[in-house]
C-alpha cells in the first residue's frame, strides 16, 4: 500500500476510494446522509467545549472524530449521489462555523493566543470573502447562487491547515513543556494566505453551468 498516496490522493475514484477498508467504512457510514455527518460539525462544537472542561484528552478526541466527519461526508455523498446541490454549500459553511468557533474557544477564550483581530481578521475573509465572490460573479453577468460557491483545491488544503492548527492548540494542555506560540503565530498567516488564494481562485473561475442576463 501506498501510504502518500493513501493520504494525499482522496479525489472521487482515486487511491483512497480504491482501498477495500476505505469502501468498507464509507459502506457502513452511508447508512446516514452524507449532510447528516456534515451537520454533526455544528453540533460537534458543543460536546468538544464541553468535554474540555472534564478532561482535555477527552476533548481532543471529540475533535479529531468531528474533524473527521468532513472526510468522510464528501465521499458518502458521493456513494448516494448526492454530491450537488444544498451538500456543496452545506459542507465548506460548516467548516467554516467548526473551526472559527474552536479558533476562538481555545485560540483565545482558553488560552488567549490569538488577538481579538486575528479571530476577526479570518471570519472577515472567511465570510465577507464568499460575499465577494458572489458579487464579482453577479457583476461579470453570471446568474449564479451560493451553492455554486463550491470547495477547490485552495480551500481544501486550507482547512486541512486549520485542521492542524486546531490540533496544536491542544498542545498547551497535552504537552505544556513545549513552546507553541511560534507554530500557531506561522500557521495563522499561512492559512490566512490560503484563505485569500482561495477567494480570489473563486473570483477569477467561470462557474458552470452559468446563464448570462437576458
Amino acid at each position: 500500500m501506498n501510504i502518500w498516496k493513501l493520504l494525499t490522493d482522496a479525489s472521487p475514484g482515486g487511491y483512497q476510494d480504491q482501498q477495500p477498508l476505505v469502501q468498507w467504512l464509507v459502506k457502513i457510514c452511508a447508512v446516514f446522509p452524507g449532510n447528516v455527518w456534515t451537520s454533526l460539525r455544528i453540533i460537534g462544537v458543543l460536546p468538544i467545549i464541553w468535554l474540555f472542561g472534564w478532561s482535555a484528552w477527552a476533548s481532543f478526541i471529540a475533535f479529531l472524530f468531528f474533524a473527521w466527519t468532513d472526510w468522510i461526508d464528501g465521499k458518502v455523498a458521493r456513494r448516494l449521489k448526492e454530491a450537488e446541490g444544498f451538500g456543496v454549500w452545506f459542507d465548506p459553511t460548516t467548516d467554516k462555523i467548526f473551526v472559527l468557533v474552536l479558533f476562538w474557544w481555545l485560540g483565545y477564550y482558553q488560552n488567549n493566543i490569538f488577538a481579538p483581530w486575528m479571530l476577526w481578521l479570518l471570519v472577515i475573509v472567511e465570510a465577507v470573502g464568499r460575499l465577494l465572490i458572489l458579487i464579482v460573479w453577479k457583476a461579470q453577468g453570471k446568474k449564479v447562487d451560493i451553492e455554486d460557491v463550491k470547495a477547490k483545491g485552495w480551500g481544501k488544503v486550507k482547512l486541512g491547515l486549520q485542521i492542524v492548527l486546531g490540533v496544536g492548540l491542544y498542545g498547551p494542555f497535552l504537552a505544556p513543556a513545549v513552546w507553541w506560540q511560534d507554530f500557531f503565530n506561522v500557521m495563522f498567516w499561512v492559512i490566512m494566505v490560503f484563505a485569500l488564494v482561495s477567494v480570489a481562485s473563486h473570483i477569477w473561475e467561470i462557474p458552470e453551468p452559468f446563464h448570462k442576463k437576458s
